[in-house]
């Protein structure tokens, strides 16, 4: 089956990721744009009003805009290709224009979106930032002379449990249900992940190296 594959960059919503955490894929059934920590969108093509050329601020850029109808998706969708946006569009309208031939019924898109549920998520950022507060508060030598600041024992062992948290929601079922939304895939959750426990588990690492 032909496809249109693209990497780049987005914008959902207010949010923003840059090349190459954005990644656009067209078939003759549907189009999909994947943001790296922002979520997976999918659209069939009757889903899609248009697909609009954007210029960025300056203009040094042009982006692909995917005006739809779906109200669970954020508004404003917009994939900045590395080059050729007006190129990308052509092909992916060329991919339009055979919707539905050979009689063949067009996919109900999947469930998309951001991935993870927001309630445990914002309060793991919540005691993991309180736990810093914590922390510089009681631990790091302000106004000392001669004092390195340095990290103590609270944001180590939040540094250790994040990166637990993160492997425990790939590999347990009872806890994946508690941060993961239903619909989403292993796909769009566990890079990020993975990801997530590489980076605290470096931190930890490093702050326990230089503590």
């Amino acid at each position: 089956m032909p496809r249109v594959i693209a990497r780049g960059g987005a914008k959902v919503g207010l949010m923003r990721a840059s090349w190459p955490f954005a990644c656009l894929i067209a078939d003759k059934d549907s189009v999909s744009l994947r943001v790296f920590l922002l979520g997976s969108y999918q659209f069939g093509h009757s889903d899609i009003l248009v697909l609009d050329l954007e210029d960025s601020f300056l203009g040094m850029k042009q982006g692909l805009r995917i005006r739809h109808g779906n109200p669970t998706y954020p508004e404003r969708l917009v994939f900045w290709p590395v080059c050729g946006a007006a190129n990308l569009r052509d092909r992916i309208e060329a991919l339009r224009q055979h919707t539905g031939s050979g009689g063949s019924a067009l996919p109900i898109p999947e469930p998309g979106g951001f991935p993870f549920r927001i309630l445990p998520l914002a309060v793991v950022v919540l005691i993991w930032n309180l736990i810093f507060l914590y922390d510089m508060n009681f631990t790091l030598p302000f106004g000392q002379s001669g004092g390195s600041p340095s990290f103590g024992l609270p944001v180590q062992i939040a540094q250790g449990g994040a990166a637990l948290l993160a492997l425990g929601i790939v590999f347990l079922p009872p806890v994946r249900r508690l941060f993961v939304k239903e619909s989403a895939k292993a796909a769009d959750t566990d890079p990020t992940l993975y990801f997530v426990a590489a980076v605290t588990t470096l931190l930890l690492v490093v702050s326990t190296v230089f503590s």
